[in-house]
C-alpha cells in the first residue's frame, strides 16, 4: 500500500515541478532553454539510472500562459507515468510582492500505470535542494484536472476521476483556503473538501464529504467486509484554542461511527476528548470481531503539547459483552509506547452471551513500541470456552509479532513476522468436517512481508490429527511462488466428505506459481498413496495400493481449470488428460490403458 501511495505522490509531485520549473525557468530570464530547463529539472528530482523523463513540447509565453505537452517517466519496465497536457495561467508581477498568483492551472489525463519499480542506486544530485527557492505563498484561482487515471496494479483497482478546486496555501499566519471538488467517471461517487483558516480570527472551518455507492474504490482499498457503500461527513468550527467538530460515517452494517469531537487548549498544550457511538465489528480480527456486534461507544481523552508529545490517556471502545482499551504516548523524538487491551464481558455466570454465541474468557494485549518511522507491534490473544452456531472451542492461545528491519517509508524495508496459534477442544457442529479435521489445530508462520502485503515465508505450517501441511515461498496477492507439501496418514478421517470409504495414506507435494489477485495460478502436482483404498469395487483392483498421480493443474479466470499432461498410474491402469472445465462447458482428453480387463471385472478379457 505506501509503494502506491508513493506513486500517487511522485506524480502529483511531477505537476508541482513542472509549474515550479516554468515559474523558475521565468524569473531566471532564460528565455531560449525552456525545454531543456524544464527537462532538467524533472529529471534531475526524479530520474534514477534506470529512470527517464521525456517531455514533448512547451507552447505559449511563459510569463503569462505556458502549456507543457506529453511527459511520460519510464523506469526499466517502460512507461509509468504519462500526462498529456498541463497549462498554466499567471502573473509575474505579483512575484515582486512574494506570491505566486495562479489564474488558471489545467491538468488533462494524468495516467499513473503501475508502481514504479525501485531504484537500485542512489538518486543522483540527492545532496542539492528538490526545488528552488520560491515565494512563501501560492495562491491557485481555478484548477481542474481532467482525469486521472490510475492503473490496476496501483491500487488493486483501476479509478478514473475528475476534480476542481481552488487554494490560497503558505504561511498559517496570513491564512489558508482550499476548495477540492472530485467525481469518478468510471463509476459514481464524489468527493468534497472545504478548509478555511482566518488568521485575524483564529478561526478554522472545516468540511469533509465522501459518498461512493457499494463496491466502490475506498471500500475495496480498506477492505470492508461485503464491499458496502460509503458516506462520510465531517465537519467542525472553531478557534485552534476551542474547536469543535461532528462525524457521520457509514461503511455498512458492521462498520461505522456518530458522534463530536473537542479541541481546548489547556496550559501548554491541547486536549482533545472523543464522544461517538461507533460499529467496529468490521475492522478487528476475526477471532474478536463477534464480541463487538451491533453498536459501541467510543471515548477518548488525549493531550498534545506545543513541542510535540501526545499523550493519550484513555481510548475506550465499550460494547455490551466487551471493551477495548488503548493508552500510551507519541514523544517528541517520535517514540512510541502504547498499548491495547481487549476482553470480553461477563453478561451472567461469569460468561459473555450474545445470541447463541457463549465465551467464557477473551483476552487481548496488544504494544507498539520502538520508533514512529520503525514501529514494533507484540500481540497476545487467549480463548476459553467458546460456543458458537459453528462449534465450540475449549482453548486458542495465539501470538503475533511484527517487527520493521528498518524505517516503514523506505521501499526496500522489510517486516519480520512470527505468528503461533494453537487451538484444543475443537469441536465442529458438522460431524463430518469435525472427523475430517480433528481436535485440535496448530499453525506456525515465519517469514517477512513488505508494505503491500507480498510476503516471503520460510516456515508456514498448519497441523491437525488428520492433515500436515506446509508451504515455503512467496505469498500475497500479486505474487504465489513456492514449495507445499501436505500429508493424510489416515485417509479414512476424509471418506465421509467424500461419501466413498476411504483408508489408506496420502503424501502430495505441490509447487506453485501464480497470482491470487489476477487468478491464475499453475500448481505442479505429485500425489502418491500407500495402502489406498476406495471402497469402489470396480475400481481398486486397477488402483491397486499405491497409485500416482502427476502432472499440471491450473486455476484460471472466471472459473476455469486446465489440465496438462496429468497422468494417472496404478497397478493396472494409467491414464493421461488434458484439456479444460468452465462453469457451463468442458472440453477433455484422457488415454486411458486397461492391459487387462479381467481386473476390472472378470467377466472381461
Amino acid at each position: 500500500m505506501r509503494r502506491a501511495r508513493t506513486s500517487l505522490h511522485v506524480g502529483f509531485a511531477l505537476l508541482a515541478l513542472v509549474l515550479l520549473g516554468l515559474v523558475t525557468f521565468v524569473t531566471q530570464g532564460r528565455a531560449q532553454e525552456d525545454q531543456s530547463v524544464l527537462a532538467s529539472l524533472i529529471s534531475r528530482v526524479l530520474s534514477t539510472p534506470t529512470t527517464r523523463v521525456s517531455i514533448g513540447s512547451v507552447e505559449g509565453a511563459l510569463s503569462s500562459d505556458a502549456t507543457v505537452h506529453d511527459i511520460a517517466i519510464s523506469d526499466r519496465d517502460g512507461v509509468w507515468l504519462r500526462l498529456d497536457r498541463a497549462r498554466l495561467v499567471w502573473r509575474r508581477t505579483a512575484l515582486l510582492l512574494r506570491r505566486l498568483e495562479i489564474d488558471q492551472l489545467q491538468i488533462g489525463k494524468l495516467e499513473i500505470l503501475r508502481r514504479p519499480v525501485p531504484s537500485e542506486e542512489p538518486v543522483a544530485g540527492e545532496d542539492q535542494p528538490i526545488i528552488p527557492e520560491l515565494p512563501v505563498k501560492v495562491e491557485v484561482k481555478a484548477f481542474s484536472r481532467q482525469e486521472l487515471a490510475l492503473g490496476e496494479p496501483v491500487f488493486g483497482e483501476v479509478l478514473r476521476a475528475s476534480a476542481s478546486g481552488t487554494a490560497k496555501l503558505g504561511a498559517p499566519a496570513e491564512g489558508l483556503s482550499l476548495r477540492l471538488d472530485a467525481i469518478r467517471l468510471d463509476s459514481p461517487g464524489t468527493f468534497a473538501t472545504r478548509l478555511d483558516y482566518v488568521p485575524q480570527t483564529n478561526v478554522l472551518d472545516l468540511k469533509l464529504a465522501l459518498d461512493e455507492p457499494a463496491g466502490g474504490f475506498l471500500s475495496k482499498l480498506a477492505r470492508l467486509p461485503n464491499e458496502p457503500p460509503v458516506k462520510l461527513d465531517l465537519s467542525g468550527t472553531g478557534t485552534l484554542d476551542s474547536f469543535a467538530a461532528n462525524l457521520v460515517f457509514d461503511a455498512g452494517p458492521t462498520v461505522g461511527a456518530k458522534g463530536s469531537a473537542q479541541l481546548r487548549r489547556e496550559g501548554e498544550g491541547r486536549r482533545l476528548g472523543l464522544d461517538l457511538a461507533a460499529r467496529v465489528a468490521g475492522l478487528l480480527p476475526a477471532p474478536v470481531a463477534p464480541v463487538f456486534p451491533g453498536t459501541t461507544q467510543l471515548n477518548g481523552d488525549m493531550s498534545f503539547t506545543d513541542e510535540g508529545r501526545v499523550d493519550l490517556t484513555a481510548l475506550s471502545v465499550v460494547s455490551q459483552i466487551a471493551r477495548l482499551d488503548a493508552k500510551g504516548t507519541y514523544g517528541a523524538d517520535e517514540s512510541l509506547d502504547f498499548d491495547v487491551q481487549a476482553r470480553a464481558v461477563p453478561t451472567s455466570a461469569g460468561t459473555t452471551k450474545a445470541g447463541a454465541a457463549e465465551i467464557r474468557k477473551l483476552v487481548f494485549d496488544g504494544k507498539v513500541t520502538g520508533l514512529a518511522t520503525r514501529p514494533k507491534i507484540d500481540a497476545k490473544l487467549a480463548l476459553e470456552d467458546a460456543r458458537l452456531p459453528e462449534g465450540k472451542l475449549d482453548k486458542l492461545d495465539a501470538t503475533f509479532t511484527a517487527d520493521p528491519t528498518g524505517v516503514v517509508s523506505d521501499q526496500n524495508t522489510r517486516i519480520r513476522l512470527a505468528a503461533d496459534i494453537a487451538a484444543r477442544g475443537l469441536s465442529l457442529s458438522d460431524a463430518a468436517l469435525a472427523r475430517a479435521i480433528g481436535d485440535r489445530f496448530d499453525l506456525t508462520l515465519r517469514g517477512d512481508t513488505d508494505l503491500s502485503g507480498n510476503g516471503h515465508y520460510d516456515t508456514f505450517t498448519a497441523h491437525t490429527p488428520s492433515v500436515e501441511v506446509s508451504f515455503a515461498g512467496d505469498l500475497g496477492r500479486s505474487r504465489l511462488h513456492g514449495h507445499m507439501e501436505a500429508r493424510a496418514p489416515d485417509l479414512s478421517r476424509f471418506g465421509e466428505i467424500a461419501g466413498i470409504a476411504l483408508s489408506g495414506r496420502s503424501d502430495i507435494t505441490l509447487d506453485l506459481d501464480g497470482s491470487l489477485r489476477r487468478g491464475r495460478v499453475n500448481a505442479v502436482i505429485d500425489a502418491r498413496s500407500t495402502n489406498l483404498r476406495t471402497g469402489i469395487v470396480k475400481l481398486d483392483p486397477l488402483l491397486g495400493t499405491s497409485p500416482r498421480l502427476r502432472g499440471t493443474l491450473r486455476k484460471m479466470p472466471f472459473g476455469r481449470y486446465e489440465a496438462e499432461a496429468l497422468h494417472l498410474t496404478g497397478a493396472h491402469l494409467s491414464a493421461d488428460v488434458g484439456g479444460f472445465v468452465v462453469p457451463l462447458d468442458a472440453n477433455l482428453t484422457a488415454q486411458i490403458d486397461l492391459p487387462d480387463l479381467a481386473r476390472a471385472d472378470n467377466r472381461l478379457t
